[in-house]
């Protein structure tokens, strides 16, 4: 038998079978140039690549869409965390549009160091609950501000208003 481990020549009986039970998994192909890549990662190992890229919050009842951009912008919203951009690209992974009101642009005034947050869904469906969506912005807002939530809806509509001339004849007919 040839011993082709690394292990040296007074290695422990237990030593040994485990160098040879761990030669196995060299044989395991794993496509390493896939499972770095949000956009081709396999399906199966996103939560994982969410762990690696440090993705603060994730849902596995999110679309595979969802959970990709998360991981995506997650580098990004990491190197801005504290800053009301950060708060809104997560919201923006999350697929809700956002506007994001300080207190100093409100009418009138609000109390200084806070900020409003209109989140409107872009399939106009809330999906994450209102703590999920909380736990995303206290990971990334500033520390020191607190916010207020809206969650709406956005609907495009056209509203018209019709009128119609009405020209009416009467006629009587006597016998």
């Amino acid at each position: 038998m040839t011993d082709l481990s690394l292990l040296p020549a007074n290695s422990k009986p237990l030593e040994r079978e485990l160098a040879t039970l761990s030669a196995w998994l060299e044989l395991i192909d794993v496509p390493f140039d896939l499972i770095w890549n949000a956009d081709n990662c396999p399906i199966e190992y996103l939560p994982f690549l969410a762990y690696a890229w440090s993705v603060d919050e994730w849902n596995d009842a999110w679309s595979i869409e969802t959970q990709r951009n998360v991981i995506k912008n997650s580098v990004w919203v990491h190197q801005r965390k504290g800053t009301l951009g950060a708060v809104k690209r997560a919201l923006a992974a999350m697929n809700y549009d956002t506007s994001v009101i300080e207190w100093f642009e409100k009418n009138p005034k609000g109390s200084p160091g806070t900020f409003s947050i209109e989140a409107h869904p872009r399939n106009g469906i809330i999906t994450d609950s209102e703590r999920q969506i909380r736990a995303v912005v206290d990971a990334v807002k500033r520390l020191s501000a607190h916010y207020d939530i809206y969650f709406g809806k956005t609907v495009n509509t056209t509203i018209a208003a019709y009128a119609v001339p009405v020209v009416g004849v009467e006629i009587t007919i006597n016998n």
